[in-house]
C-alpha cells in the first residue's frame, strides 16, 4: 500500500532528530510544494478537459450537419413516394449543406413539377433545392 507523499514525508523529517518546529516548518513547506503541483496538475487537467469538450462540440456539430443533410434526402425521396403516379425512378436527390440537389430524367413535364414541389414542400424555399432534372423526349 502506497502512502501519500505528505506523510511519507511527515515520518522521515520526524526520525531526523528535529525539533518539532523544525518539523513543522519543513512539512509546511512540503505541503506548499505539493499544493502548487497539485495546482499545476489540475490546471493541465481542466484545459485538456476543455479541449476535449471543445473537439466533441465541434465533432457534434459536423455530425448533425452530416445527419440533417442525410434525413432532407430521405425526406424528398419519402416524398417521392407519397405521390400519386409520380414515376421519380430515374432522379437522384443529394443534399449538402442544407441544399437539395436534384438530377435525372422525369417521363413528363408535369412529374418534373411534382418532382420539384416535393423538395420545396421538404425544403420550405427555392432557393435551398437546385432541380437538374429534365423531361424525356
Amino acid at each position: 500500500m502506497k502512502l501519500p507523499l505528505l506523510i511519507v514525508v511527515g515520518l522521515v523529517l520526524c526520525g531526523c532528530g528535529m525539533s518539532d518546529a523544525e518539523v513543522h516548518k519543513k512539512s509546511g513547506d512540503a505541503a506548499v510544494a505539493i499544493k502548487r503541483v497539485a495546482d499545476g496538475v489540475g490546471s493541465a487537467a481542466k484545459s485538456a478537459y476543455d479541449d476535449a469538450a471543445k473537439k466533441s462540440r465541434e465533432a457534434m456539430k459536423e455530425a448533425e450537419k452530416d445527419l440533417s443533410d442525410a434525413a432532407l434526402k430521405a425526406k424528398v425521396q419519402a416524398g417521392f413516394k407519397l405521390i400519386a403516379g409520380l414515376d421519380a425512378s430515374n432522379v437522384s436527390v443529394e443534399a449538402k449543406e442544407g441544399k437539395v440537389f436534384l438530377k435525372g430524367t422525369v417521363p413528363t413535364q408535369l412529374d418534373k413539377m411534382k418532382v420539384e414541389g416535393v423538395a420545396y414542400g421538404v425544403t420550405g424555399d427555392s432557393k435551398n433545392y437546385v432541380s437538374e432534372v429534365t423531361v424525356k423526349k
